[in-house]
């Protein structure tokens, strides 16, 4: 399947994010995995992500670089 996305030009990464509203979550934060699949060439830290979930934990940015 990746190979199927890099001829059309994406990328997957795998990127880790922070969850959580509670008091107990700003305490200790919980993280999530996500895979990401988008045209960028990099995912800049810290930046957040605009683009479709397909199911589960897998995004589609809708960002280009």
């Amino acid at each position: 399947m990746n190979l199927i996305f890099a001829i059309w030009g994406y990328k997957i990464y795998t990127v880790e994010a922070k969850i959580g509203t509670k008091e107990r979550d700003r305490e200790r934060p919980r993280l999530v995995t996500f895979a990401v699949i988008s045209r960028r060439h990099y995912l800049p830290e810290g930046e957040a992500l605009t683009g479709y979930r397909l199911g589960g934990n897998v995004l589609v940015d809708k960002d280009d670089d």
